[in-house]
């Protein structure tokens, strides 16, 4: 151990007589001396100077090899991106290996020189893309010329891993994403959608769990990831953030349905129940609705959003029943995807006790109309619309297809198609509340995106005030008669739902077009 950094390299130029180089020199050479002790330099690791030379000096330093005694050329695989700006936050990326990660690493068969994934599906089947390393024999003379080379084990190629994602249907949506941004900003007042500026969209199969597209904005290349590291870093926007999985966002409107089924399985909601909605909400009397709605069922509350109708089926329910339900369709549990995702949370008393506030009987209300400290993905808002759009089958998310051996001939580990909940005996009340997300569509404010669509979908708006902003949500699942698909869309500061409502109706072209016509 040394007192400075300075004394260290001082110490490194005596042991090595760096004495007779400029000094500018001494400190470059020194820090690359510092650098193979830490990686343990020897014939069985060696020290890579420099990567991805210039042919010029592959020829140079072969014709000097004899002078330039211990230094060799290697060829060695490396990554290539086709479509490095597709999907760069679920391929993930790979990096030099740290010395935390060796440690636990190099029972395996991993060196001090080796690359591994850092994120994404790089890094949840690192061992399966890896392979198996190679070894041979070299044998030199006196001299440290090379007489002999000799395999004493072949090299074993990794496993192929094949995603559920659509690349189509994942680049349509990342599109997708960055124009409704950019419109919204040419379009819409600041505060009302103009300050709009990030996003996320995901795309599930309704009857399996697969995940067909997770589209977040902005994005980054892959192929340029690493020298605008910084950038991308500092960027306010974060856009290495994988919003899809782990943008927490509150749901605001588009958990209603999801209250919808609460009431129906606790025997509060049915097509024939009423609530009276006069504007002001008669058991706290802050809260609110944006009309005054009379008598009215779920059909058109779901459709008018009536606020006075969830809160009171809210109350009604208590917070522990709500929060049982809204876990059992998708919400504050993870999905189980193989990708790096957040829970998100649930408001409860005891989320209000950590955060330093008393939990009152209008938070429950609040928590109804998916506010106060509810935060989840969107990839959540998708699986929870799939599961109502499913019945009441909730499927565990997958993002694998399958996995190969390297040429793809032989099916090592197949699609996994798990149920993780589901619930018995309530098909009335999944008929109801699709039946409810449909009048949303028809008479209500998914008419501007399906209201003159080839076949029928089911919807919902939301509009959640989150960080003294709005966002913009949208959920959608269809054809409604047999749902395939689950979508859900959100813009950060994007405004009322409905303004990114048609954007949800170009991924369902997107995937139907694809899927009926192209196929």
């Amino acid at each position: 151990t040394y007192a400075t950094a300075d004394n260290y390299m001082k110490v490194l130029i005596e042991d090595y007589e760096l004495e007779e180089y400029p000094i500018d020199q001494q400190r470059t050479l020194a820090g690359v001396l510092y650098e193979m002790e830490q990686r343990q330099y020897s014939v069985a690791t060696p020290y890579v100077f420099a990567k991805d030379v210039p042919m010029e000096l592959v020829v140079e330093i072969r014709e000097n090899s004899l002078d330039l005694k211990g230094v060799d050329i290697d060829t060695v695989p490396v990554r290539e991106y086709v479509d490095s700006n597709v999907a760069p936050h679920i391929t993930g990326t790979i990096g030099p290996i740290f010395a935390e990660e060796y440690a636990e690493l190099k029972e395996s068969g991993y060196g001090l020189n080796d690359i591994v994934g850092k994120n994404g599906i790089e890094k949840r089947y690192e061992k399966q893309l890896k392979g198996v390393n190679g070894t041979k024999e070299v044998v030199r003379n006196d001299n440290g010329d090379i007489i002999d080379v000799a395999v004493s084990r072949e090299a074993v190629a990794g496993n192929s891993v094949y995603l559920t994602i659509d690349k189509n249907l994942q680049e349509t949506c990342e599109n997708l994403l960055e124009k409704e941004v950019a419109k919204l900003n040419q379009t819409r007042k600041v505060g009302d959608g103009g300050d709009a500026n990030a996003g996320a969209i995901a795309v599930v199969n309704v009857k399996t769990g697969e995940v067909l597209a997770l589209a977040t904005y902005p994005s980054y290349d892959l192929n340029f990831y690493r020298q605008d590291y910084k950038q991308l870093s500092e960027n306010p926007n974060k856009p290495l953030t994988n919003r899809a999985t782990q943008g927490l966002y509150r749901p605001g409107s588009t958990f209603k349905p999801t209250v919808a089924v609460a009431g129906g399985v606790n025997g509060l909601v049915t097509p024939s129940t009423t609530i009276t909605c006069n504007k002001i909400y008669h058991r706290f009397n802050q809260f609110k609705c944006l009309g005054y709605h009379g008598n009215t069922g779920i059909n058109n509350a779901m459709a008018e959003s009536c606020n006075i109708f969830f809160y009171e089926t809210g109350y009604q329910l208590g917070i522990e029943k709500l929060n049982e339900i809204s876990e059992k369709v998708g919400f504050g549990v993870e999905t189980g995807i193989e990708i790096a995702e957040y829970s998100g949370q649930l408001s409860s008393p005891e989320l209000s006790k950590k955060y330093g506030s008393r939990w009152e009987g209008g938070n429950v209300v609040q928590a109804a109309i998916g506010q106060l400290d509810t935060s989840v993905t969107p990839l959540q808002m998708a699986v929870s619309t799939g599961t109502i759009a499913n019945n009441g089958v909730r499927q565990e998310s997958t993002i694998i297809s399958k996995i190969t051996d390297y040429k793809g001939e032989n099916v090592v580990e197949g699609t996994k198609n798990v149920i993780s909940s589901q619930f018995e005996n309530q098909q009335a009340t999944f008929d109801m509340v699709k039946r409810s997300m449909l009048e949303t569509t028809l008479s209500g404010s998914g008419r501007l995106a399906f209201g003159n669509y080839p076949f029928q979908v089911g919807t919902k708006t939301g509009s959640p005030q989150q960080g003294g902003g709005v966002d913009g949500a949208f959920i959608a699942f269809g054809p409604y008669e047999d749902p395939e698909i689950a979508v859900a869309a959100i813009i950060e500061k994007g405004g009322e739902g409905y303004y990114i409502s048609p954007m949800v109706t170009e991924v369902f072209d997107a995937y139907f077009y694809q899927k009926y016509l192209l196929d």
